[in-house]
């Protein structure tokens, strides 16, 4: 099956130009996930695609080498993401991910270390109760946004802006709790 091949393609490319090529094609492949519909029925698949995602950019990083993606092209599915998915896990994936592409951009390193902090912290799931979200930590991002040098992200800027934006609407429409709407 389709997710079979997925799960395994980490082992099948561990390097080279070939990692780079699997990596571009599963980016790109997020486009499947447009919706709440695609991410709920396919979330299996979407979870295995993440995974590779990390494992293989985290090797490249490893590496010395950056996740050469196309911003403009490539990064919009996975911003998207952002606005569809409501599993506390997979969420924390894609701001690892983030992160990770990221890295490679031409922004100030520690403006995009405190975006992906608050990318994390506005996910934050409590360590003390399972499945409760950590209102401290989100509560505290929320308050951080208003600190970020906006220009120091660079060309980051407008998909950083984006992708708040999305976390904003998540919240509001998917968090079942008057405190963080």
């Amino acid at each position: 099956s389709t997710l079979s091949v997925v799960q395994r393609m980490s082992d099948l490319f561990s390097g080279g130009a070939d990692a780079l090529a699997t990596l571009q094609v599963l980016v790109g492949s997020l486009k499947w996930f447009r919706n709440k519909k695609a991410v709920s029925k396919n979330e299996s698949l979407l979870r295995s695609i993440l995974r590779v995602i990390r494992s293989l950019g985290s090797a490249r990083q490893d590496n010395g080498r950056s996740f050469d993606i196309n911003f403009k092209a490539d990064l919009p599915p996975l911003v998207d993401l952002f606005l569809y998915t409501r599993q506390g896990d997979l969420r924390a994936e894609l701001c690892e991910i983030l992160e990770l592409i990221l890295a490679g951009s031409e922004a100030s390193a520690s403006e995009l270390s405190k975006f992906c902090g608050l990318c994390k912290d506005l996910n934050a799931v409590s360590s003390a109760k399972i499945g409760e979200i950590d209102y401290d930590r989100r509560l505290a991002a929320y308050s951080a946004i208003e600190g970020l040098a906006w220009a120091s992200l660079g060309p980051v800027a407008p998909t950083a802006q984006k992708i708040l934006l999305h976390q904003c609407v998540f919240d509001l429409t998917e968090i079942d709790d008057f405190s963080m709407q």
